[in-house]
């Protein structure tokens, strides 16, 4: 009984190993038209893999893409597809990699990893920003700015979506829909406000600002730049132009409070920089306008003297002769104690009378210190003006070209000068009048 059975089992186990060798003869016989095993799948997923990573992605390719797209090869199909992608992407092949992404990327199983997810919209987008270099280079550039814009839509969260919005704005730009490029730029600023071209988006938008008008608007949104990066820029660009710019408009609107945060600020970031001692100097001197007002007079007064104590030489002969004129000026109309008649100090009774008796008698007694230092200044007006020169002047110039900064600065000196010998003229001849007092 016993060896009985122990023959049965050596039968039984010969027919169950049999059986195994049979099913593995049938799958491997398998009709190319029926499911796929996942046995060639393997070996095929290795013969891709080792052409791909030995660069031959052409020979790779096929066969990446018969997996990817078969949907008995499991985990498999999601390797081949990112294997097949990447190849598309190398061989620089960029219509079959938007062909085989659209196919790949609608595939729900492929779709359920995330990663995968990442890398479709990552293609999507390489996709369209490549379009729209295409269509730029044809000349649409408001087709090429719809194309990104209607993608950012459908992407809010795109990685890359800061690029787009400012491309699509310099598009727009180039298209003559400044507005609407500068909507654009104000989206990237809120989407992305640390994005490394939200500094050049919102320069562009102060531009723009300042272009139409807007010189308020224009002039915090130059403070707004030169706040959230005062250190970017250098001297053509950045938070050194944006502060110029954002004083140069509060001057114009007459808003001395501003212009004179404007200043301080500059003056905190570049003030102490040798290379910008120039700049400065400028800056400080065109700040005077915003003081030229009557009730802004004393004002003014300091902050000439304040200039010509810090800067003197430093912005120039030119520049230090228009300060110091301006400065002699508004001294030589406080050192009379009534309001000056054409530049001469005569008393109230006297200014009503017929032109004809007024320069036989009605002065009024300046103020001697204050004259003392007028005299003083027309004289160091005088020393300077001996070395301006032509030399800002372009003979070759017609007289339908602009001036040269350099010509319109020596002709503002030269200007100067002249009112300066007009405050001689009349302290001359308040002097040598019979009724001076």
């Amino acid at each position: 009984m016993h060896n009985r059975s122990g023959f049965g089992l050596r039968e039984l186990a010969q027919k169950i190993l049999c059986l195994f060798s049979l099913t593995g003869s049938v799958s491997a016989e398998t009709p190319s038209g029926g499911a796929v095993s996942p046995a060639p799948l393997a070996e095929k997923f290795r013969q891709a893999r080792t052409l791909a990573e030995s660069d031959h992605c052409a020979q790779a390719i096929p066969l990446l893409r018969e997996i990817a797209e078969s949907s008995t090869a499991g985990e498999l199909a999601g390797q081949s597809a990112r294997l097949l992608l990447d190849c598309d992407k190398r061989t620089q092949n960029y219509p079959q990699l938007e062909q085989d992404a659209n196919k790949l990327c609608a595939i729900s199983s492929l779709r359920s990893d995330t990663d995968f997810q990442r890398i479709c919209a990552a293609i999507e987008s390489g996709v369209v920003r490549r379009n729209m270099e295409l269509i730029e280079k044809a000349g649409d550039f408001r087709k090429a700015a719809e194309l990104a814009l209607a993608f950012v839509k459908q992407h809010p969260d795109d990685p890359k979506l800061d690029e787009l919005y400012y491309n699509s704005a310099v598009l727009l730009d180039r298209a003559g829909d400044a507005e609407r490029a500068q909507r654009t730029r104000s989206l990237l600023l809120l989407s992305r406000p640390t994005s490394a071209l939200a500094p050049r988006a919102l320069f562009a938008n102060c531009q723009r600002y300042a272009q139409i008008g807007a010189a308020d608007r224009a002039a915090w949104c130059f403070e707004e730049y030169a706040r959230r990066w005062p250190s970017m820029g250098n001297e053509t660009e950045g938070a050194f132009v944006a502060l110029q710019a954002a004083l140069r408009l509060r001057v114009s609107r007459g808003d001395s409070v501003h212009a004179e945060q404007d200043l301080d600020q500059f003056q905190k970031l570049y003030g102490g920089r040798q290379q910008h001692h120039r700049a400065m100097a400028e800056l400080f001197l065109f700040t005077a306008l915003v003081y030229e007002n009557p009730a802004l007079y004393k004002k003014l007064e300091a902050h000439l003297r304040q200039y010509l104590k810090t800067f003197g030489p430093v912005g120039g002969a030119h520049a230090e002769i228009i300060a110091t004129t301006r400065l002699a000026e508004l001294l030589w109309e406080r050192s009379c104690p009534v309001p000056m008649v054409d530049g001469i100090c005569l008393s109230r009774r006297a200014s009503a009378e017929p032109s004809s008796q007024k320069s036989l008698s009605g002065f009024t007694k300046r103020a001697a210190p204050l004259v003392q230092e007028v005299q003083a200044l027309c004289a160091r007006v005088i020393g300077l003006s001996r070395g301006l020169s032509n030399s800002g002047a372009d003979a070759s110039k017609s007289a339908d070209d602009p001036p040269s900064p350099d010509a319109v600065r020596i002709q503002r000196a030269k200007d100067a000068v002249d009112r300066v010998n007009l405050i001689l003229s009349d302290l001359e001849y308040e002097h040598s009048s019979p009724s001076h007092p």
